[in-house]
C-alpha cells in the first residue's frame, strides 16, 4: 500500500508538469526572440530546470497533503528527527541537472560543444537544488501515533518507483509493516517489511528509548544481525 501510493504521487506529478512545462514554454514563446540562439538556450535550460524544480515540489506538496490527513486523525505518542539526506538520494536530483546542462557533452565528449551559458547556469542551480533539500530535510519529522509511524514534511528527494528505495520517506507506517529496529545511543533504525527501505531516526537517548518502548509495545523487536 505504501509503495502504491508513492507510485501514483509519481505518475500524477509526471503528468501536471508535463503540462506545466507546455503551457511555460508557450508562454515564454511569447515574450522572447527564440531566433536567437543564447536566447533559445537560456529559455531551455530555465525551462528544464523549473521543471524538474515544480516536479518535485509538486510531489512533496501531493505526498504531504495526503499524510496531513492521516496525522490529523492520528494520537501522536512522541516525535523524533530524521537523520541527515545522504549523497545518493539527492544524487538523482543532481544528475538531472547535469543532464540538462550538459547534454552536448554526453553526447560528443567534448566540452567545445557545450554553450559558455550552460556552464554559469549550472553552478547557481546546483546550489538552489542543494538549498531547497535542506529546507526540505529540516522540515521532515518523524511522529509515533497509535496506529503506526507517520514521516511528515516537505520532502522534496526525488522518489522514482522502482528504484531504490530511499530512507524516511515520507508516508504512513502502520505498525504491522515494520519489520525490526537497531538501535545505537544516538541513532535508531527502523527497518520496513519487504526491503521497502528504512527510517533513520537521531535523538538524545531519552527519546530513543522511548521509542523503543513503542516499538516493543507493538511486538516490533530487535534486528537479529548473523
Amino acid at each position: 500500500m505504501i509503495s502504491v501510493k508513492k507510485s501514483l504521487s509519481f505518475f500524477i506529478s509526471i503528468l501536471v508538469t508535463i503540462i506545466f512545462i507546455y503551457a511555460l514554454s508557450n508562454t515564454m514563446s511569447l515574450f522572447f526572440n527564440l531566433n536567437n540562439q543564447n536566447t533559445r538556450t537560456i529559455l531551455i535550460n530555465l525551462i528544464l530546470t523549473l521543471g524538474l524544480m515544480f516536479f518535485i515540489t509538486f510531489q512533496g506538496s501531493l505526498n504531504k497533503r495526503w499524510n496531513k490527513k492521516l496525522l490529523l486523525k492520528e494520537k501522536v505518542l512522541l516525535s523524533a528527527n530524521i537523520d541527515k539526506f545522504t549523497l545518493s538520494e539527492k544524487l538523482w536530483i543532481y544528475l538531472l541537472v547535469f543532464l540538462i546542462y550538459f547534454t552536448p557533452l554526453i553526447r560528443d565528449l567534448s566540452f567545445k560543444n557545450v554553450p559558455l551559458i550552460n556552464i554559469f547556469m549550472f553552478f547557481p542551480s546546483i546550489v538552489i537544488f542543494e538549498l531547497l533539500l535542506r529546507v526540505s530535510k529540516n522540515s521532515l519529522k518523524t511522529y509515533f501515533t497509535e496506529n503506526g509511524i507517520i514521516v511528515f514534511g516537505l520532502d522534496l528527494r526525488l522518489y522514482i518507483p522502482l528504484g531504490k528505495p530511499i530512507d524516511n520517506l515520507e508516508g504512513y507506517y502502520p505498525y504491522n509493516a515494520i519489520d525490526s529496529y537497531i538501535s545505537c545511543p544516538d541513532k535508531i533504525q527502523i527497518f520496513i517489511q519487504y526491503e521497502q527501505g528504512k527510517l533513520v531516526l537521531k535523538e538524545d537517548k531519552n527519546t530513543i528509548n522511548k521509542i523503543i518502548s513503542v516499538l516493543k509495545k507493538n511486538k516490533i523487536e530487535t534486528r537479529k544481525i548473523s
